[in-house]
């Protein structure tokens, strides 16, 4: 590995190997040896390293791809834009990272990962029932009877993105879990649709295909304080067919005082980490899921899909975001609608 530093500043590269020097574009620029050593014949303008073929920003984010007929970074997005926005890009100034992103091995193929965060409603209420009660039930009454009424449509938007939210129903007091004085700068840079999705959103947990993953929801853990709404962008690194690397930054919009920071930076923490509550609940199931279906008998058999087909053409035509919208969180088919995205993937390769 050419770069082993996570953090710093240098003015180019050197090879721990074999001390190739190359410069901060990537080409090289010497090596140990004098060039007599190779006949004078080392092609210089050729040594140079790999150039990934697009790299694009949005939002304060960088993507990149080695693949030069890939689509551009925006048709690619699509619909994802709209939801992701309500997370990451909703203030003027951005998000803003709290602190260097924690990594932790996780025992599962890295698609498991995507797809829980991506659309898996089912394992919710069960998996995450005691430490949901603790972090909502603790953030106040009014948070737990949103919640309780809630309606939680899952969606799917093209290219194997989808994700799951639970707004609060008519009636609901708005932006529960939101600081007050960035309301104004959410109204202002995001469009009335999204604003008002932003304003009654409860929960919102979010995969960009193949291996991003967004979750943002309100946390309490002292009824007399008010709940501070955290939000955590995270990727899934495969490093081996049964095991995930995951990258995991906590954000918060860059506009909120110090006093709200650190107290996101705290409830990211106790939440979604690597000492988290939810993501011990997560790595739990995960893992046995890998342990589950690596056995002779179970290689044999074939997963199906039959739960999305009662909710499958029950679209709803008034929810106010694009893609495709369900009823509810318990019809996988964001989920299946991945798996057909990077199946299409694999089959093209």
């Amino acid at each position: 590995m050419l770069c082993q530093a996570d953090a710093g500043n240098g003015k180019g590269l050197i090879c721990p190997y074999h001390g190739w020097v190359f410069d901060s574009s990537g080409r090289f620029r010497g090596a140990p040896v004098p060039s007599a050593f190779y006949k004078n014949e080392m092609p210089s303008e050729e040594l140079g390293l790999v150039p990934m073929a697009r790299v694009d920003p949005w939002a304060g984010l960088v993507f990149g791809s080695f693949d030069a007929d890939a689509p551009p970074l925006l048709e690619s997005l699509g619909a994802a834009r709209w939801y992701l926005a309500l997370a990451l890009n909703r203030t003027p100034g951005g998000m803003e990272v709290l602190g260097p992103p924690q990594r932790f091995v996780m025992e599962h193929n890295w698609k498991v990962g995507a797809l829980n965060f991506g659309g898996d409603g089912p394992h919710g209420p069960l998996l995450h029932g005691s430490v949901g009660q603790l972090t909502t039930g603790s953030a106040g009454p009014e948070v737990m009877d949103a919640l309780v009424n809630s309606f939680s449509p899952g969606f799917s938007l093209g290219n194997g993105h989808a994700g799951l939210v639970a707004l609060a129903a008519a009636g609901t007091s708005p932006w529960l879990g939101f600081d007050p004085a960035l309301i104004p700068l959410y109204k202002e840079t995001l469009s009335p649709p999204q604003a008002d999705t932003l304003s009654r959103m409860l929960a919102y947990v979010f995969t960009v295909f193949p291996h991003m993953s967004v979750v943002q929801i309100p946390v309490g853990f002292d009824p007399n304080r008010k709940p501070v709404c955290m939000t955590v962008l995270r990727t899934w690194q495969p490093v081996g067919p049964e095991k995930t690397e995951v990258w995991n930054w906590f954000m918060v919009d860059s506009e909120a005082s110090p006093e709200l920071k650190a107290e996101s930076l705290q409830a990211c923490t106790r939440t979604f980490s690597v000492a988290g509550t939810f993501d011990q609940d997560d790595v739990e199931a995960c893992s046995g899921i890998r342990r589950g279906v690596r056995g002779t008998i179970s290689r044999r058999q074939l997963l199906r899909f039959q739960t999305i087909t009662s909710a499958a053409d029950v679209e709803l035509p008034d929810f106010p975001g694009p893609g495709r919208a369900f009823r509810d969180s318990f019809t996988e088919i964001g989920e299946f609608d991945f798996l057909v995205e990077w199946r299409r993937y694999t089959a093209k390769a």
